[in-house]
Formats: structure tokens, sequence, C-alpha cells
């Protein structure tokens, strides 16, 4: 976590040509909770290696910071899949990743095995926010689809059920059921 000292510590790393101590620094604060404006200071510095920035992005917590990062250089679609994982798997946790995922899952590097994980995961949480954004996802599969509506039930999600079902987000019926 960064103290409000920490800054100080910006021009020793700056002018000592540090480039490891740079990307370090730069890494901790994207790692960090509100801590944008240290990480617009350092990454204005322009000291950042792209590896360090491909690193600091995949641990990014802040969606400001992942989209200052993506909008303004080139990230890896490694660090791209990194981000969203690592966002996937922060879902039951009490920070909630939901602008991350909702900004990194309309990338083209990320592969539909993830938008099903992650479609699959937000229900067993009764995430209904990332519910909402995944299931018009043109990745989504019929198999996760059906998937998260039975851990919904397995969750006693009766919320999370009515909305996969309404939203006719549920697989095509297999003729069990008769017709009225």
């Amino acid at each position: 976590m960064w103290s409000r000292d920490a800054s100080r510590e910006i021009p020793y790393c700056y002018w000592s040509g540090l480039a490891e101590a740079f990307d370090k620094a730069f890494k901790l604060a994207c790692s960090g909770y509100q801590t944008f404006n240290v990480v617009a200071l350092l990454y204005c510095l322009k000291r950042v290696s792209q590896q360090g920035i491909d690193r600091a992005f995949a641990v990014a917590h802040d969606v400001a910071v992942v989209k200052l990062l993506y909008e303004n250089e080139k990230i890896s679609d490694h660090a791209v899949t990194v981000a969203f994982t690592r966002s996937l798997n922060s879902l039951n946790q009490h920070f909630i990743p939901f602008e991350i995922i909702k900004f990194l899952h309309k990338l083209p590097c990320i592969p539909s095995s993830l938008i099903d994980e992650a479609f699959v995961r937000a229900a067993q949480a009764q995430k209904t926010d990332t519910i909402e954004v995944l299931r018009d996802d043109s990745h989504l599969t019929s198999k996760a689809k059906g998937d998260a509506f039975v851990d919904a039930f397995k969750c006693q999600g009766v919320e999370i059920m009515k909305e996969l079902y309404e939203e006719k987000c549920t697989p095509p019926s297999s003729g069990c059921f008769p017709s009225k």
C-alpha cells in the first residue's frame, strides 16, 4: 500500500535510472486501490519499460488504470488475458472487478472459454451486473448458459435463475416438456 511518503522515492528512481525499480514501483502502484494519481505520475514520466507496463496492466485493480494503459500502450494479448483471469478470480471476494470485466470482455484476445467461465462464476456468485454484461457476448456458449442456470439453482439463486430464464439466456428446450 502506498504511503504519503512513497512519492518521495520517485525522484530517486527517476534520476538514478533504475529501470527495474521504476517497473516495480509502477506495478505496485497499479496493483493498489485508489492509487490512480500515483500511477498517472509514474506513467507520465515515461520511464516504465514495455514489459513493466504489461506486468502492471495484468495486476491492475482499477478500471481507470486499465483504460489508461490499454488506450495508450500496446498491451500484449497475454497481459489482457491475465488481467481478465485475475478479475474473474476475484468475483467472490470483497473487491468486485465488474468494471474491468466489462471493459476487457469485448476484446478479441479473450478466449470464449474464459467468457464461459466468467458467466458461470457470476451466476454462482450471484453477480447480476456481470451476468447482464456477459449474457449477450457472442462467444458465450449454450453449455455455459445451461451451467449457469444449474449453478444458480444449486446456490438457491432464485433471482439469478429468473433473470437467466426471462432473458432467454437458458439453452433451447430439448423437447423434454410437452408444449401447451
